[in-house]
C-alpha cells in the first residue's frame, strides 16, 4: 500500500504544489465581520476556496455557518477520525526577501509564503491524502472528515462554533505542528497592561512608541518618538551600554540626515530627524510566540533603547522603564515576571512582550507566555498581579488555559507512530510543544505533523516555507493512517 500511496503522490505532485499555491495568495489575515464572514472577507476567501477543492476531488461539503467547513470521505460511515486544518494566516509583516507575501513562489523545494507552512500545507496535504485513498481504491468502511477552519490563528471560534452542534470523532489530529506525534501541548496565558497618566510638557519628552500587530507574534517592526534629542546626540557616544552586561548598542553609521545602529540583540535602528527631535525605527525578526527565542523583538529593544536617553521624567516614560525590568531583550522564559516553570514532559514556560502601544497619556502591552505543565498548579494571577502592581496598570488576563497531555502508550498514537515509521523509515516518538493546535481542548486528539520538529520554517515570520518533500511525506503518512484508522 505504502507503494501505491507514494506513485499516486509523486504523480499529482505538481497539482499539488500549484493548490497550495493558490490558496497562499489569498490573504486571509482576520479583518472586522461583514455579512456572512463572522472573520472578515479573508478568511471566508480561503474557506470556499477549500471547500471548493474538496469537492472537486470527490468529498461531500458541509457549511457550518461560514465558521468552518468540512469535507467527507466515506461520508455514511461510523466516524472514525477528524483532521482539523485552518486556512486562515497571521499578518504578514516586514522583512519579505523571497517573494512577496501573498505572491508564493517555488524556490530550491520550498514553496515559499504566507501560511504556506501554517497551515494551509497541512490543509493541501491532509485533503490529497484522502483523494489519494478515494481514487485508489482503497477500502475503508468508518468516516474521516476533514475540519477547515478560518479563525486559528485568533481564538478558534470556528471549531468552538462547530463543536456547539458536532460531537469529536474518537480520533482527531491536526496538521499544524510538526512529527512524529505531538502529545503535550503546554498551557497559555496572555495578559494585557493598561494605564493612563498625565501629558509632559517637557523639552526631552518620549511622545509615542508603537509595535506588535499580533500577540502571537515576535514583533519584527516598531517606531517612536521622541522630542529634544537629535541623532548627532546618540552619534557622540561609540557605546551605549545597557544596566546589564549582555547586551551593547553600537553605532555602525555615517552620520548624515538618516543614521543607522545596531546591537547584539540582532534588531537594528533607523533615526529619522523630525522638528524637534527623532522618529525612530526598529528592525528585528518576526517568529511565533511559542519560540520568541527564534525572533528579534524590535519592540523590546527600541524600548530599552529609549531607556538610555535619558530623557526627562514622565508617566509615559517611568511605565516604559518598569516594563522593561520585567521583560526585557533575551528574557524568553518568564524570570523577571515570576512566571518561569520547567518540567521534563514539556520543558520550559516561555514569554514573549509582542505589543506595545505608548502615547503621551497611554500606555497598553500584550505578553504571550506558553506554560509548562506544571505551571497548571500554579497561582498565575498572583504573579501576573503584581507585575501589574509595580507598573501601575490594569492587569486583563485575555486567555487562560491549562496544558494538553495525551497519553503516549494509547492505541490511537501508537498507531500513528506505525504509520510515521512505515512513510519515513524514522523511529516515531512523543515530542511536546510550546504552540496551541485546534486539538488542545479535545480529549484524545494529537498534533500530527506535517514539519519536521527541527526545521524553522519560519512561521509567523518573513520569508515563511513549506518544504516540498514534506509535503508529499505528510501526504503519504495521512493516507496510511487514514487507510488503518477508518478500515
Amino acid at each position: 500500500m505504502k507503494e501505491l500511496i507514494e506513485k499516486y503522490v509523486e504523480e499529482h505532485l505538481p497539482e499539488m504544489i500549484e493548490d497550495l499555491k493558490a490558496m497562499c495568495r489569498i490573504d486571509s489575515v482576520r479583518t472586522d465581520p461583514v455579512e456572512g464572514a463572522p472573520f472578515g472577507p479573508g478568511p471566508l476567501m480561503a474557506l470556499n476556496a477549500a471547500s471548493d477543492l474538496s469537492e472537486k476531488y470527490g468529498l461531500k461539503i458541509t457549511d457550518y455557518d461560514n465558521f468552518a467547513r468540512t469535507a467527507d470521505l466515506c461520508p455514511e460511515g461510523e466516524a472514525a477520525l477528524d483532521i482539523l486544518a485552518h486556512v486562515d494566516v497571521v499578518p504578514a509583516g516586514d522583512g519579505w526577501t523571497e517573494t512577496k507575501p501573498f505572491e508564493p513562489v517555488l524556490k530550491d523545494g520550498r514553496v515559499y509564503g504566507r501560511g504556506c507552512a501554517d497551515d494551509k500545507g497541512g490543509f493541501i496535504a491532509s485533503l490529497y491524502a484522502m483523494r489519494a485513498v478515494k481514487e485508489l481504491g482503497i477500502p475503508i468502511s468508518r468516516r474521516c472528515r476533514l475540519i477547515i477552519g478560518c479563525a486559528e490563528e485568533t481564538g478558534m471560534e470556528d471549531v468552538t462554533h462547530y463543536f456547539e452542534t458536532e460531537k469529536p470523532a474518537p480520533m482527531t489530529v491536526s496538521p499544524d505542528a510538526f512529527y512524529p506525534v505531538i502529545n503535550v501541548e503546554k498551557g497559555r496565558v496572555a495578559v494585557s497592561y493598561d494605564a493612563i497618566f498625565p501629558a509632559s510638557n517637557s523639552k526631552r519628552r518620549l511622545v509615542s512608541l508603537e509595535g506588535g500587530i499580533a500577540i502571537n507574534q515576535v514583533p519584527a517592526s516598531a517606531t517612536a518618538v521622541v522630542m529634544g534629542v537629535m541623532a548627532a546626540d546618540i552619534a557622540e557616544e561609540e557605546h551605549i551600554t545597557r544596566d546589564t552586561e549582555a547586551h551593547t548598542f553600537t553605532v555602525t553609521y555615517e552620520y548624515e540626515d538618516v543614521a543607522m545602529m545596531t546591537m547584539d540583540t540582532g534588531v537594528s535602528f533607523v533615526f529619522e530627524e523630525i522638528e524637534g527631535g527623532l522618529r525612530i525605527y526598529a528592525n528585528g525578526l518576526a517568529a511565533h510566540a511559542s519560540t520568541p527565542e527564534k525572533g528579534h523583538n524590535a519592540v523590546i529593544a527600541l524600548a530599552e533603547l529609549i531607556h538610555r536617553l535619558e530623557l526627562d521624567p514622565s508617566g509615559g516614560l517611568k511605565i516604559l522603564d518598569d516594563y522593561i525590568c520585567f521583560y526585557s531583550s533575551g528574557e524568553y522564559y518568564g524570570f523577571l515576571s515570576n512566571m518561569y516553570a520547567e518540567d521534563e514532559v514539556s520543558g520550559k514556560t516561555t514569554c514573549a512582550p509582542d505589543i506595545l502601544r505608548i502615547t503621551e497619556t497611554s500606555f497598553h502591552a500584550e505578553v504571550d507566555y506558553r506554560t509548562a505543565c506544571c505551571a497548571d498548579e500554579m497561582d498565575i494571577e498572583e504573579a501576573l498581579s503584581a507585575v501589574a502592581d509595580d507598573l501601575g496598570a490594569l492587569l486583563t488576563i485575555t486567555d487562560k488555559v491549562s496544558s494538553h497531555i495525551v497519553p503516549k502508550d494509547s492505541e490511537f498514537v501508537r498507531t500513528l507512530l506505525e504509520c510515521y515509521e512505515e512513510a519515513t523509515g524514522e523511529k516515531g516518538e512523543c515530542i511536546s510543544m510550546g504552540g496551541s493546535t485546534y486539538v488542545h481542548e479535545i480529549e484524545g486528539g494529537v498534533a500530527f505533523g506535517h514539519l519536521p520538529a527541527d526545521e524553522d520554517v519560519h512561521e509567523h515570520g518573513p520569508n515563511e516555507y513549506m518544504p516540498v518533500e514534506y509535503l508529499k511525506k505528510t501526504a503519504v503518512i495521512y493516507a496510511l493512517s487514514i487507510a488503518k484508522l477508518c478500515k
